[in-house]
């Protein structure tokens, strides 16, 4: 057993709350979790520290910025790992070891490093004003493999461990993406359905660039020893920023694909997630809330509640004149899209869908748009994607309320 193992073995057979009471089962097991993260970390990092007792400020500091900058943790996550540090090396005489969370990140502004339980800003990339397919296609020129799990998290919301452990021979049985026990956090499987055609191209894809028995995870490392999980963590990590796919650089980190794959299935149940600049549905409050709870499952949560930090609060108000709403989101992502010149004529390929949501618009809400423009709009949404153009499926109109919303925001002012 490593050191540092041994040492928390021991620590948590005694182990006291800051109140002087001992510690609940539950505590303990919290903190086993802080402890094992931070050391993950640690050592993805390339620090050799094997003892708890041999951790320093420089070490706090490193794995806390990695955690905000390169992982995208939230910052309620970072700031429990962080609380619970701070109680395992006050038991070990270091009670001025771990500072504040925030200290540690010093050129980060003071608003992006507030506790909030659900987002107010989306953490995609596509809100974000990154292209994700140009994001992919960095990936696959500095390691094939890894352009493979980006295209796998954008389509089915894989963390980064999952996408790693992932077998897509294995994985796709048929109507759904398994995630194994072995595979999941905290060892909880789920199944992904398979129900749009982008999903299956994708799928497909991967498939025919890897072995049936292979993970996607390097077998070797690149001085072509035999790989592991930790060597293959640390591997993604340096490949994320090698093509610039950090917070510092982006505004966002691969992360975001999972949260880009929230907003997206928001978006085909037919509501349009705050982060997007949704303000209301017209779905019954239990159906919105049915609706959510199904993305938090395909996310590996069991609480509906628990998506609202990739997508915002769940939207109640309901507009008196939900026509008249839509039909003045659209105009204003069509008065933008002028603004910009975007008056690219659709190609020959795409007529017929354009031509399906004119009528649409037309039929439904009274919207009179020229062709141009529609198609403009659903390029603006097949980007969330990484397509050329995505069929149309369902959460025609949202995608479209989407895509306007998105093209009126990033119009200078």
């Amino acid at each position: 057993m490593e050191h540092w193992r041994s040492e928390l073995s021991e620590l948590l057979s005694e182990f006291l709350r800051n109140n002087g009471n001992v510690a609940s089962e539950r505590t303990k097991d919290a903190t086993a979790e802080a402890v094992n993260a931070f050391m993950k970390v640690l050592h993805e990092s390339g620090y050799k520290v094997q003892k708890l007792s041999n951790v320093g400020d420089r070490h706090i500091t490193a794995v806390v910025r990695e955690w905000f900058l390169n992982r995208g943790l939230r910052p309620k996550t970072i700031q429990n790992y962080v609380s619970r540090l701070k109680v395992v090396f006050a038991q070990m005489g270091k009670p001025n070891l771990v500072r504040s969370w925030q200290d540690y990140l010093p050129e980060v502004p003071a608003e992006q490093l507030v506790i909030k339980t659900a987002a107010e800003k989306s953490k995609g990339f596509t809100a974000n004003g990154v292209d994700v397919a140009s994001c992919i296609a960095a990936a696959d020129r500095a390691n094939e493999r890894f352009g493979l799990m980006l295209r796998l998290e954008l389509a089915f919301g894989l963390r980064r461990e999952e996408v790693l452990h992932c077998r897509p021979w294995i994985a796709d049985r048929g109507s759904d993406l398994r995630v194994y026990p072995s595979e999941g956090k905290n060892g909880r499987p789920r199944d992904i359905p398979i129900e749009y055609e982008h999903q299956r191209q994708i799928l497909e894809y991967v498939k025919s660039k890897i072995g049936k028995t292979k993970h996607l995870g390097w077998d070797y490392d690149g001085n072509g020893k035999p790989a592991n999980i930790k060597k293959n963590l640390k591997r993604y990590s340096d490949l994320a920023r090698r093509i610039g796919a950090t917070k510092e650089n982006l505004g966002v980190t691969l992360h975001g694909l999972r949260a880009q794959f929230a907003e997206n299935q928001a978006l085909f149940k037919e509501f349009v997630p705050t982060t997007l600049g949704g303000t209301t549905s017209n779905l019954p409050k239990d159906e919105l809330k049915f609706r959510q709870t199904e993305v938090s499952l395909m996310l590996g949560h069991g609480r509906d509640t628990v998506t609202a930090a990739y997508y915002g609060p769940l939207i109640r108000k309901q507009s008196s004149d939900e026509q008249a709403r839509f039909r003045a989101v659209i105009a204003e992502g069509v008065l933008a899209l002028q603004t910009q010149a975007a008056d690219e004529r659709p190609p020959k390929e795409y007529m017929t869908d354009v031509l399906v949501l004119t009528e649409l618009l037309a039929s439904e809400d009274n919207v009179e748009i020229s062709l141009a423009k529609v198609y403009q709009l659903w390029k603006i949404h097949s980007s969330r994607f990484a397509l050329e153009w995505a069929p149309l499926e369902s959460g025609i109109r949202q995608a479209l309320e989407a895509a306007a919303i998105h093209v009126a925001k990033r119009l200078p002012a």
